[in-house]
């Protein structure tokens, strides 16, 4: 066999090896990210229940408040009474939600913040540093993509949170608009009463989602959290050469 015949061969398995890494890095970045996205998974599929559940009673309430008034008087406020406490109960469960997930959501997005923060720093400073003094190391294509697939997971998942946190409380709410519509003098007394407990029932409730009464988990949690990773962002620019002699030349 030729030399020529082997460095093909040579050339072949290390191009078959890189792309068996190269394969291999993205499965790991997606298999990280699987992992990763559990919480926020399990996050949103009670959301997304509750909300679902809100729905379904106020269409049943609709229904139930056009059949009393088809009815007139002399009609039983029994059905009311229990949409009204079928209310009670799925806002009690969504209090049951927030204390089982309300630690869980403070850890999560506090690290995206911290990572965010950690990759600017390494992207920055700390890599080119490296590189410069590494000529001989060469950047692969996964590696360049890695911080954008970082960016559109986190950010995906953040705002499905901050999205499906306010829906649901708004989900919560959304029975008021029924409430404020209903012609109470066509309703017999017992059950224009039941209307009007129930609208006050529905006002008093709390049913914003927090994370563990630190801040309130909604659409606006995006900006805050932007606003922040610019402050920090610009603190770490300003600190940039005392971090770099601390550990850059190190």
């Amino acid at each position: 066999m030729g030399s020529k015949e082997i460095k093909e061969e040579d050339s072949i398995r290390n191009k078959r090896r890189t792309i068996e890494y190269e394969v291999r890095k993205i499965a790991d970045i997606f298999f990280n990210m699987y992992v990763t996205s559990i919480f926020p998974l399990m996050y949103l599929f009670f959301c997304d229940e509750l909300c679902t559940r809100f729905h379904s009673l106020r269409t049943r309430w609709r229904n139930e408040v056009a059949r009393i008034i088809e009815a007139g008087p002399g009609i039983s406020n029994q059905k009311m009474e229990s949409e009204r406490l079928a209310h009670a109960k799925l806002c009690d469960l969504i209090n049951d939600v927030q204390k089982a997930f309300g630690s869980r959501l403070t850890t999560y997005l506090l690290f995206v913040f911290l990572d965010h923060l950690a990759r600017f720093y390494f992207l920055t400073y700390v890599k080119p540093a490296f590189l410069a003094t590494h000529p001989g190391l060469q950047s692969s294509f996964v590696k360049d993509l890695e911080p954008f697939l970082f960016l559109a997971h986190t950010w995906t998942g953040t705002y499905l949170i901050a999205y499906m946190s306010d829906f649901l409380t708004e989900s919560s709410k959304s029975v008021l608009t029924d409430l404020r519509n209903i012609p109470l003098w066509k309703l017999p007394k017992e059950c224009s009463e039941q209307v009007s407990f129930f609208m006050t029932q529905v006002q008093c409730s709390n049913t914003e989602m927090t994370a563990s009464g630190l801040f309130v988990v909604d659409k606006t949690l995006l900006s805050s959290i932007v606003m922040s990773l610019a402050t920090y962002i610009i603190v770490l620019i300003q600190l940039s050469p005392d971090l770099g002699r601390v550990f850059i030349e190190n």
